[in-house]
Parts: C-alpha cells; structure tokens; sequence
C-alpha cells in the first residue's frame, strides 16, 4: 500500500518537474524571442517606455499566466493522485475485514 503512494506521488512530482522545466527552459524563452522581435525592440527602434511597454510588460504577464496555470495543474495532479492512494486504501482495508 505504501510502495503505491510513492510511486504516485513520485510520478506526480516528476510529472510537475518536467512540465516546470520544460516551460522555464523552452517555452518562455521562446516567448520572449516572439516578443522582442515583433516588439521593434531586436531593431533598437523602442525607447526605454516602449521596451517595457511593448516587451517587458507582456513578457511579464505571459510568464504570470503561464505560472497561474502550472501550479493550477500541479495541485489537480496532487489531488487526483491523492484520491487515487485514498481509494488504494479503501480497497485494501476492504480486503483485510472481508478477508478475500
């Protein structure tokens, strides 16, 4: 019973690894990339008030968004794997009263 809760709990920690990673290493810098470029910033064409207003600023918010909707998704992950070792549970305290 216990080997089953760490093994969900560990496929759900490396689960939240990968998608953490995968986000800082290969999502958010491509972001930034599309959004210095479209920006006119890559040109030297924006002032100091327009880098932060046109690249900066919607850097900022995606990465935000971005970090909302991960840890949303780590906590459902958690929850549902803590669902799945509650019934493991029920099911085994059913097997040991029933005696099957």
């Amino acid at each position: 019973m216990a080997l089953w809760a760490t093994v969900i709990r560990a496929g759900t920690l490396v689960v939240d690894y990968l998608l953490v990673m995968v986000t800082a290493v290969g999502v958010i810098p491509m972001i930034g990339l599309y959004l210095h470029q479209a920006s006119g910033a890559a040109q030297n064409e924006l002032t100091t008030s327009g880098t932060v207003a046109l690249w900066i600023v919607p850097l900022l918010f995606v990465v935000t968004l971005l970090a909302v909707a991960e840890i949303a998704l780590m906590r459902w992950l958690w929850r549902t794997g803590s669902r799945w070792i509650a019934s493991i549970r029920e099911h085994h305290v059913a097997r040991k009263t029933t005696g099957k």
